[in-house]
């Protein structure tokens, strides 16, 4: 592993991907927590391994979400950073309900 490599994988560190070089020559890259809440999915957690390792054999892990770690407090506060109160979620609950009905009888 080269240098710039080894610098690539300090900054995909910061940013929430983890990447591992196995003893076989495998790459493991695992998004390890949400960037910008968002979700990195297969296909992007390869291509982002493939930039840096354009040789070897590549395994990607998704991000998996805790779900026991959500609560009420969690919840108000992402309310609060996103700058959303009750009635947006009275909303867009209604909202969604429609759609899954109108979509449900398609």
């Amino acid at each position: 592993m080269d240098e710039s490599q080894r610098e690539s994988i300090q900054n995909y560190l910061k940013s929430g991907i983890e990447i591992s070089v196995t003893d076989d020559d495998t790459v493991i890259i695992r998004q390890v927590r949400l960037i910008n809440g968002y979700i990195l999915s297969n296909r992007e957690l390869h291509q982002r391994a493939r930039a840096i390792f354009p040789e070897e054999r590549i395994k990607p892990v998704v991000y998996s979400l805790d779900i026991s770690t959500i609560t009420i407090d969690w919840i108000a506060n992402k309310m609060r950073v996103l700058g959303l109160n009750k009635k947006d979620w009275n909303y867009y609950i209604r909202l969604y309900g429609k759609l899954r009905g109108y979509y449900c009888k398609l």
